[in-house]
């Protein structure tokens, strides 16, 4: 179904997704083995950079990580679905996807680069550590937007009085 992706395999059989091929659709699934049967481990840097096809990604549960503006530019972004298998999120990994509107970071990203969602003007982000809990590993500008974030996001409680 996703021969239509670019993908390269790492001398110890690791697996990247590197670019968009002839895919056309609006939901972009980044399947968690290649059509060759590799574990797909990685989204590589700059792999979707300026797509303006897809509305909404799905990323399979093998992938740890999305490297450096792997989405960048992606306009017509909306919605992406990040698996707990994420350790790292890539510099400006998602820079100016202006139609971003929520993200869940899972509690397993220790890593999270410079700008990861700078000029994502509609995003609010969900956090499932507690801000006091964040890792070392996030720069200090990994929201230099200053976008909304609820921490500890699983644990909310909502009074329906």
């Amino acid at each position: 179904v996703y021969d239509d992706l670019e993908y390269t395999v790492a001398e110890n059989g690791t697996c990247s997704v590197f670019g968009i091929g002839t895919y056309k659709g609006k939901i972009l699934v980044i399947p968690g083995n290649s059509p060759s049967g590799e574990t797909i481990t990685e989204i590589g840097s700059s792999a979707f950079i300026n797509n303006t096809d897809f509305t909404e990604v799905i990323i399979s549960e093998n992938v740890e990580t999305i490297q450096a503006y792997a989405f960048n530019n992606c306009y017509s972004l909306r919605k992406i679905s990040i698996p707990s298998s994420v350790t790292t999120i890539g510099k400006k990994a998602f820079y100016d996807c202006g139609a971003l509107e929520e993200i869940t970071i899972p509690k397993t990203v220790l890593y999270i680069k410079q700008e990861a969602f700078t000029g994502c003007n509609k995003l609010s982000i969900k956090c499932e550590i507690a801000e006091n809990d964040k890792p070392s590993g996030w720069a200090s500008t990994w929201n230099r937007s200053n976008r909304p974030v609820t921490w500890d996001c699983n644990n909310i409680t909502v009074n329906n009085e």
